[in-house]
């Protein structure tokens, strides 16, 4: 009798077991699987909250507000506006934009190329256009490409830490 009651014990045992870690692989096979539909879901994720940056962006430079456009950026974020230049911090990208708006940069517009990264780090490369001032009924126009880095901040914001342009000649 001892040993039916242990060989019930150890069949009981063993079933607890094989259950639970049956349950345990049924779980982390449910969390792969979400963790995986994130994973495919975050380059549209991304895509999309790029998108909603240039607009942002182009609200703020085409609307001469050069504050709303200087926080969007880094305290630190370093620009490069293609000329060889580089400056660092907002009180330098605000004199640059100050200038552009001045000079009668408008109609500034951005179009995604190409946009990757994680949910810290973001890189952007899209194309960019502007109109220059009108001068003797002539409207000049400008382009090239971009290429941002964008981080989020302490308040889980994207922000910008690097952006470098070119002109196209």
């Amino acid at each position: 009798m001892y040993k039916k009651i242990i060989l019930s014990l150890a069949l009981c045992l063993t079933a607890l077991i094989t259950n639970a870690a049956s349950n345990d692989l049924s779980e982390s096979a449910a969390k792969t699987k979400a963790a995986a539909a994130l994973l495919a879901q975050k380059p549209e994720r991304i895509q999309e909250e790029m998108e909603n940056a240039i607009l942002v962006w182009n609200k703020a430079f085409n609307n001469k507000d050069i504050t709303a456009l200087v926080k969007l950026y880094a305290d630190d974020a370093i620009l490069s506006p293609g000329n060889g230049a580089v400056l660092i911090g907002h009180e330098e990208i605000t004199g640059l934009f100050k200038s552009f708006i001045d000079g009668g940069v408008n109609s500034h517009s951005l179009e995604i190329v190409k946009v990757g990264g994680d949910d810290d780090v973001v890189y952007q490369v899209a194309k960019w256009n502007a109109k220059g001032a009108e001068v003797d009924g002539i409207k000049p126009t400008f382009g090239g490409i971009t290429t941002s880095v964008f981080k989020k901040n302490p308040e889980g914001k994207w922000v910008i830490k690097s952006h470098i342009w070119n002109v196209k000649q």
